[in-house]
């Protein structure tokens, strides 16, 4: 039996098109198999945001997808998710505000992201968000948009 490894090599000073290589499959969604039974699926796009939203957030199931494109969304993922209260979260800069309002418009699923405000400092995803200020600004702003 052969076993074969995924991986992604990160180079942050490379230029936009090469940041990310790596042999990891777009299609592939971690955490997929929670969804059944579930009522409320929170989709994100990084393991780091779905690690800290299924700490704060235990009655969502969070997974999260390999990229923000529309790759990920198969039609066997698509109809894991029907009947279930599905939220996605992107990063909130334009290219992840742009990626979450398409997938939501076209299966009618809600977004939620960082509020703009943190762009300023820097602050794209609720990884760095709790990082810098912890679960209150998350929690509230979940409470906020009505999902908790």
């Amino acid at each position: 039996r052969r076993v074969l490894f995924r991986s992604k090599i990160y180079k942050p000073f490379a230029g936009k098109e090469d940041k990310w290589k790596g042999n990891v499959d777009m299609t592939i969604v971690e955490n997929k198999q929670a969804i059944v039974g579930a009522s409320k699926v929170l989709i994100t796009k990084a393991r780091k945001d779905r690690i800290i939203l299924s700490k704060l957030l235990p009655e969502w199931v969070v997974v999260n997808v390999q990229n923000e494109s529309e790759l990920c969304y198969t039609k066997e993922f698509v109809e894991s998710l029907s009947g279930k209260e599905v939220v996605v979260n992107y990063d909130s800069d334009p290219a992840g505000k742009k990626a979450s309002l398409l997938v939501t418009k076209k299966y009618g699923f809600r977004h939620i992201n960082v509020p703009d405000k943190y762009l300023e400092e820097g602050i794209k995803d609720l990884a760095d968000l709790y990082r810098k200020y912890g679960q209150e600004p998350i929690l509230t702003h979940f409470k906020i948009k009505g999902l908790l």
